[in-house]
This record gives C-alpha cells, structure tokens and sequence, in this order.
C-alpha cells in the first residue's frame, strides 16, 4: 500500500463498476479492485528476489570499478538509484514475509526477514492435515477429507438447534431501558470501528483486511456509508454477498487426529465484520449493567481471571469448613457452536432490545455462510442455522447474554 500508484490502481478498479444495488455494487467494486491489484502486484513485486540479486550484482560491479578510479556522474548517478531500489525491495520482501508469517505480537524490531521465512513455514506445517479419523477409520486423500469436514460442519452449523424445554424469561430477566441502541450509523461511527479492527490478521474470502480500507478510505467510503444505510433502513437483500466466511481449522493439540480436535475460527468478509464491529461499540457499554456480576467474560472492565481466583479461594474455604459442599463445572465446550437462534432472540427481546436492532443481529446470523477450508482449499458453503461464528466481533457479547441465563437459573436453584 507504500507503493507507487497503489491509490491510483484502486481508484481506477473502483470506478469501473457501476451498479445500483448497495450490495452487489460494493462486492463487485471490491472484486474487481482485488483482480487489478493482484495483476499490479505481480508485474511490480513479482520475482523480487531475483531483482534484488540482480541489484546487488550491479552494485557489486559499480563497487569494485569504483576502487580503480571514480565513478563518472552518470554512473554514480545510476548507482544510488540502484541502492535505492534494492533498499526499497528488501524492504518490500520483509513486509511480504511479515505478513505472512501473520505475527501479532511483534511491532517494531530489526528487519530479521529469515525469522518470518521460518515462522510461516512453521505455521503452514503445523496446521497442515495429514490424516483425519472419522468413525474409526482413517483418511489420507485431500477429497475425502474436505468431504469429511463439509458433513462435520454442516451437521454443527447447518441444522437448527434442538430445543427440549422453554424458560420463562419473564421471571430471569427484567427489562433494562437500551434506548439509543438502534440510531442511525454514523460516518464517524464507521469509521472508528474500521480504526479498532486488527489492521493485519488474516483476511476473509474477499481477500481485504482493515489497514486496506484505512489506506484507501477516501475512494471507498461512499459505498459503505450506502450499505450501512441499507442495513439501518433493514434493507437486508443482498447482504449475503457481503456475509461470507472461510472456516480455517486450527489444531487444539500437537496431536489433532479428529475433527473435534480442531478449533473452528471464521475468516469474515471484511464488511460483515465492520457492520458486527460497530454493533459491537454500541453494545459494549451497555453489557455490563446486564450480564450478572460472575460474568467477567468479554465485559468491559472485568477480567476473567478474576473467575480462577474466585475458584481457588472458593475450593480453599470448602477445604476450611469440612462441611458437605458441592462445586459444579460445566463443559460449554459446544455451547458457543450450538446456541439456539430463536432463544437468542428470545433472550435479547426480554433484555429490552428494540425491533430494530434484534433484526440487525437476525440479518448477520441468517445471511452467513461459510467455507470449510482444507489445506488451503475451500469447500462448498454452508448456510448457517445455529451458533454464533468465532471470529465476529460481536459473537462473543451474544453468547454472554444468552448464557447469563444459566448463572440465574443457577442462582435461583
């Protein structure tokens, strides 16, 4: 995005399409922007190794003529633009290699590009799968495993939640006043929203992550100030295009076999995750006053850290009073993947959510589908019935508020 003509190249792929649908505009606009790019970026950074040795043989000569006499004004002249090319080219190959290795918690340090060469070679071995046991056999072909994978997930993801029993929400949850929730977007709603995006993780099946609309947010912004008024005014047709994901399968241990041992992580299409980000902000300061104070997971001010010291000074008393006592653990290992759609619904309906904003959250839920990805390749989508997707920034808030009930049926045991 530092390189010449970059914005010039977007504007020009942005401006060739043209369509009236909000939706389907922006999603060929960036289509379209993503095809020009990768055409550029291979003429301009493609082979750059073989440039950079290339510029390091010219310099080379230019250094040993340069030790029998000088260089004349013409040749020095070509010899620091050389240099500078070649600088500008390793600089260009350390933030290929940095973005791949897709390193987080690095910054700034010195320009140590073998160190990312490794760690994306690493990455790439580790979440690479060899083998999957699936009912006691085992499976080696990289087709039977992608169909493996598409029938796990789409059983988990694309079947409506089994629901046995109904709760009178009535007498769990009192209504709380959460006006303001469903205004109007702002432009610098929007805006501030892409700002608190990660610039950098691993982009969805558009190809874009947030530091490209940052970069390029004077030549886009129009189009998504219309879609996000599309989404205020519920005008939902055609979001889909725009709600896609790519399951990527991250092993849970060293010795990950079977498909329960993988941790399921969605890579959104970069609008829907700004469209969950800004419902995200808005929901944050309210969550606190909702949620019971045992809940410190994904609040604001609360640490979920403060849970195991409760747990240990808790088990530490029981030890003390030498009395009958019991301490219940729950496995909500599938809890975030099966939440029941409708008893969200229900949930946030007795929590005093208005129409409006229970509907913004009916349309990121049932416009999704999503990708199975298998060693780089992705499989046939699934449009999802149940769950909430890790990876959505405002997942995490939704399944609070619906798992809340638990602690006050709890409580009221």
């Amino acid at each position: 995005m530092r390189l010449p003509r970059f914005h010039d190249m977007v504007a020009t792929a942005w401006g060739s399409v043209h369509d009236l649908d909000p939706f389907r505009r922006l999603m060929l606009r960036l289509q379209a922007t993503a095809r020009m790019l990768t055409s550029w970026s291979a003429r301009t950074t493609g082979f750059i190794r073989d440039k950079m040795a290339i510029s390091r043989e010219l310099i080379s000569r230019f250094d040993k003529a340069q030790e029998d006499r000088l260089l004349s004004p013409p040749e020095d002249w070509l010899r620091k633009q050389i240099k500078i090319a070649y600088l500008g080219l390793v600089s260009l190959e350390r933030t290929i290699a940095r973005q791949r290795a897709r390193i987080t918690t690095l910054k700034d340090g010195d320009a140590n590009t073998a160190f990312f060469h490794k760690q994306c070679s690493y990455r790439r071995q580790k979440n690479h799968i060899h083998a999957l046991t699936v009912n006691g056999q085992v499976i080696t072909g990289q087709e039977e495993m992608a169909q493996a994978a598409f029938a796990h997930f789409d059983e988990l993801f694309g079947c409506p939640a089994a629901r046995d029993c109904s709760l009178d929400l009535e007498h769990l949850i009192k209504p709380c006043d959460l006006a303001g929730l469903d205004e109007p977007f702002s432009p610098e709603e929007i805006w501030n929203a892409i700002k608190l995006l990660p610039a950098r993780k691993a982009p969805g099946p558009d190809g874009f992550i947030a530091e490209f609309v940052r970069a390029c947010w004077g030549t886009i912004r129009q189009d998504f100030l219309d879609v996000f008024q599309q989404l205020f005014e519920l005008r939902s047709r055609g979001f889909y295009k725009l709600n896609q994901a790519l399951l990527t399968l991250i092993p849970k241990r060293a010795d990950a076999n079977e498909l329960r041992d993988y941790r399921p992580i969605c890579l959104i299409h970069l609008v829907a995750k700004i469209f969950a980000k800004v419902i995200s902000l808005r929901l944050a300061p309210r969550l606190g006053g909702l949620v019971s104070p045992n809940q410190n997971a994904f609040i604001p001010a609360r640490s979920l850290h403060d849970n195991f010291v409760l747990v240990k000074q808790s088990l530490m008393l029981l030890h003390q009073l030498k009395a009958p006592q019991i301490m219940l653990k729950l496995d909500l290992t599938r809890a975030f993947d099966s939440l029941s759609w409708p008893f969200l619904f229900e949930v946030l309906g007795q929590y005093g959510f208005g129409p409006r904003f229970r509907e913004w959250i009916a349309i990121l839920l049932t416009t999704s589908s999503t990708r199975v990805m298998v060693n780089g390749d992705p499989g046939p989508p699934i449009w999802l019935r149940c769950g909430l997707r890790q990876g959505d920034p405002v997942s995490p808030q939704l399944f609070v508020l619906a798992v809340d009930t638990l602690s006050r049926l709890m409580r009221r045991a």
